[in-house]
């Protein structure tokens, strides 16, 4: 009898977003559709779901099981906050930040002071118009409406977990918002989320370059507004 052929293993941390590209057509990497297409169905009810501290070792099984091919490597976990670390796992090892360090620049640029709505307007048009690859935009877009929806969660505007999200087979989310895409969300878990995300988003303010205060006001508006900034016919425009 011929034996059982296997897969052969793969590196999925710390490898480059073109690598991952398995064709030329632009689609989100396995690795991170898998982990928010589990995290939005199963993990947003979860509270501190990104404040990863013990749970290291398990976060470490499922990169290997990742990186073994493993078919459903998901299966079977129980712990969302164990896919959570596992999420900023990916991201903290990609090669090259999500967000580029020219642009972290440029959306940091955004003042201060102005009016929500103004400062939407301002990190709309910079991230439109920026030269962030596409497959980084899409990226950041998903993390970006996964953040939002998990404040949302935790805010109890959306009611039993996982009644009101929807995702597609692509890990597009769609969320229910007011007329101007905007739901207050808990300042305590949105400054959590700040907290875990900024030097993963924007890892200059960890060199000293730029201001981490201003860089977690940044996360902050960036989740806050997500549904006004990645949704509607500016942002269909960009990919047509």
């Amino acid at each position: 009898m011929s034996p059982v052929a296997c897969s052969k293993p793969r590196n999925v941390f710390g490898v480059s977003l073109k690598e991952q590209q398995t064709n030329t057509k632009l689609k989100l990497p396995d690795v991170f559709l898998s982990i928010i297409n589990w995290l939005s169905f199963r993990g947003l009810s979860t509270p501190d779901l990104f404040c990863l501290s013990s749970h290291v070792d398990e976060v470490n099984a499922l990169c290997r099981r990742f990186e073994s091919n493993n078919p459903k490597p998901l299966e079977h976990v129980r712990r969302p906050v164990v896919v959570g670390g596992l999420l900023k796992r990916w991201l903290e090892t990609l090669p090259e930040p999500l967000v580029p360090s020219d642009i972290q620049g440029l959306l940091m640029e955004a003042p201060l002071l102005m009016s929500e709505p103004l400062k939407t307007n301002y990190i709309l048009q910079k991230i439109l118009y920026c030269n962030m690859e596409p497959l980084n935009l899409l990226i950041l877009r998903q993390l970006l409406l996964l953040l939002y929806h998990y404040c949302q969660e935790s805010s109890k505007c959306i009611g039993s977990p996982g009644s009101n999200n929807e995702s597609d087979a692509n890990g597009d989310m769609s969320f229910h918002t007011n007329i101007d895409g905007f739901i207050p969300l808990p300042s305590e878990v949105i400054s959590k989320v700040a907290v875990n995300f900024t030097p993963i988003l924007f890892p200059d303010v960890l060199t000293g370059s730029k201001s981490i205060s201003s860089a977690k006001a940044l996360v902050v508006c960036l989740v806050s507004q997500s549904a006004s900034l990645f949704n509607g016919p500016h942002w269909e425009q960009k990919f047509r």
